[in-house]
């Protein structure tokens, strides 16, 4: 993993590698129960759910603060999280069942300054936000007016085709 990381200059410290590998594990172990990915092979585990969710790790200023919507399986923010210790994340998910996968791998990553929090965002979006939108298709991404307060909106859009990656080219 380190190796792979390395190529897009990213590096894992040790103990960062095990926090992977250990939540790894705990994907691989809670999907069994709650269906949280159909990519559950080490490979693509690595490549689609960590190293796609950090591509971007450095581009988040010290001590940020960032909502997640629709957190899923914890990514991106659970794997940045791994990487940069002085990021807050608030992780807002419709369904508890990924709520409390969340909150298992924060607790048994020792994992800091995460919240997780259950809300349909449909309700959340009509009470808190005007019109910051953003649709993302395979080729395109559509964004709405940016937040006027300044506040970056970050789109993820990986660099290379993930099959590249999977075959380790």
């Amino acid at each position: 993993m380190k190796n792979l990381f390395g190529k897009y200059g990213i590096s894992l410290s040790d103990e960062q590698e095990e926090k992977f590998d250990e939540f790894s594990s705990l994907l691989k172990e809670y999907n069994a129960k709650f269906n949280l990915t159909s990519i559950t092979d080490d490979r693509g585990i690595i490549v689609k759910h960590f190293l796609d969710s950090c591509l971007y790790v450095d581009k988040f200023s010290t001590g940020a603060e960032v909502i997640e919507i629709g957190s899923g399986g914890g990514f991106p923010s659970l794997p940045n999280k791994i990487l940069r210790e002085d990021l807050s994340f608030t992780c807002v998910e419709a369904t508890e069942k990924k709520c409390e996968f969340l909150s298992t791998v924060a607790d048994k990553l020792g994992l800091k300054k995460i919240k997780i929090i259950i809300f349909f965002i449909t309700i959340m979006l009509s009470q808190f936000c005007r019109t910051n939108i953003v649709e993302a298709a395979s080729d395109s991404i559509y964004c709405g007016e940016l937040p006027k307060d300044g506040s970056p909106l970050v789109v993820t859009y990986s660099l290379e085709p993930a099959d590249e990656r999977l075959n380790g080219n």
